[in-house]
């Protein structure tokens, strides 16, 4: 069964938190890190988006925990909270070795990153 859509108003929810975490992040060290930031974590989002499909058809739970570990910090370094919400869930499942519900969880996680990607290269 595919994933609900992701409606735009979370998208730019999602897009609206890391705008903030930027900002508060340009606050405490009185330098605009946006760039640099948002520059290192697309080249992991767009892997992880690349390479996590084939380690769960795969049923590969190691793969799958790393990634999504990866992708889970990453997310919430930059203040992508629901981003990080849904790896965090594939990387439990994973680590519970409940692939089917790691594999769902992704289809969330997808439409959320292509949603983040589309509105962080916007700005």
């Amino acid at each position: 069964m595919p994933p609900q859509p992701i409606d735009a108003q979370v998208i730019a929810q999602e897009v609206a938190s890391v705008d903030a975490m930027l900002a508060q992040l340009h606050v405490q060290v009185g330098m605009d890190l946006r760039t640099e930031l948002v520059m290192a974590f697309l080249p992991l989002l767009q892997e992880t988006l690349r390479t996590l499909p084939p380690a769960l058809e795969a049923g590969d739970a190691d793969q799958v925990i790393n990634l999504s570990h990866k992708l889970k910090g990453a997310a919430l370094q930059l203040g992508a909270e629901r981003l990080a919400s849904g790896c965090r869930e594939i990387e439990l499942a994973g680590r519970q070795g409940l692939m089917g519900h790691a594999e769902s969880s992704f289809g969330e996680v997808r439409q959320l990153s292509l949603g983040l990607l589309s509105g962080l290269r916007a700005h």
